[in-house]
């Protein structure tokens, strides 16, 4: 029940720090910008709980939510890194082609 607690206490930083994200890249679309943001909640609500173990003053409340913060802030800064490698990746394959028949 602690841990799900701990979860729930990071979703509010996270979700901060993933809209900080998407408010300081100005070319973000929409669609980015919503997905940024779930990502980002997501990985500081995951996440946040067990990285707050190697803060020095670990285990209180407010490391939770300044680790929580980085890790939205973070998360949602590489998104863009990631989807722009997968799309490139994509394109990479289907220029491929299909196999021919000759």
């Amino acid at each position: 029940m602690n841990d799900l607690l701990d979860k729930l206490g990071a979703l509010g930083p996270g979700f901060a720090g993933a809209l900080v994200a998407a408010f300081i890249n100005p070319d973000t679309t929409p669609l980015r910008a919503v997905l940024g943001v779930v990502v980002g909640t997501l990985t500081a609500a995951f996440v946040g709980p067990y990285a707050v173990a190697f803060v020095p003053s670990g285990g209180t409340d407010e490391a939770l939510g300044a680790v929580s913060f980085a890790l939205g802030l973070g998360a949602m800064k590489l998104l863009p890194v990631i989807l722009t490698l997968a799309e490139q990746y994509t394109k990479r394959i289907q220029s491929y082609g299909p196999p021919r028949n000759d």
